[in-house]
């Protein structure tokens, strides 16, 4: 009887432990809306990213936006990126494919854009949609007719609620020329789904 009593004691302690160790655990690893210790409740931003020259140089080296390829690039399909999930509310980028359409992508062709930290980021608040980005390649007007580049510095994609539904997020898109930004005419880039090009 005496062993039993040690036993279930011995056991109730564990539990005890077990469970004690679960909820410190659990909350010292929860992210909610302010930092351990109180203080101001936690911002996600997004960045403003860059598209540089060489990035679309090497597709013009692959022949992609040669006219005369039958697979000619003609689309930009965007997803969110981050190298560190852990601290997304403030490193989110941009990853781009280039593509014949946005069901037909060059993988290979991949480019992750880089953060501008020469513009001012984007607070999220309310509902957000992160859907993926499309754009077509000919209206960002960096490509000769004979598929070659122009002149051009780089594209920055700056974050913004999408102008025809709030929720959605999409990216502005300016074109720099000798450093000074073109803003490309529409809404920027077009989340897809639902508002595809």
């Amino acid at each position: 009887m005496k062993e039993k009593n040690i036993s279930s004691n011995l056991l109730s302690k564990l539990l005890l432990v077990i469970v004690v160790s679960s909820v410190v655990f659990f909350n010292a690893c929860k992210d909610g809306g302010t930092p351990s210790g109180g203080g101001a409740p936690r911002v996600f931003k997004l960045n403003c990213v860059t598209l540089s020259r060489a990035q679309v140089q090497a597709w013009v080296d692959s022949g992609w936006t040669n006219p005369n390829n039958p697979d000619r690039i003609t689309k930009l399909l965007f997803q969110f990126y981050s190298q560190n999930g852990t601290m997304a509310n403030s490193n989110m980028q941009l990853v781009v494919y280039p593509g014949k359409t946005l069901d037909d992508v060059h993988i290979t062709g991949k480019a992750l854009l880089s953060i501008d930290t020469t513009c001012a980021s984007y607070s999220l608040s309310g509902t957000a949609i992160f859907s993926n980005n499309e754009f077509s390649l000919e209206k960002l007007g960096i490509l000769n007719p004979d598929g070659t580049l122009n002149d051009f510095d780089y594209i920055r994609f700056t974050p913004e609620q999408y102008p025809k539904n709030p929720d959605y997020l999409n990216y502005k898109i300016e074109v720099v020329r000798k450093g000074t930004p073109t803003e490309v005419e529409g809404d920027g880039t077009w989340p897809c789904p639902p508002y595809c090009d």
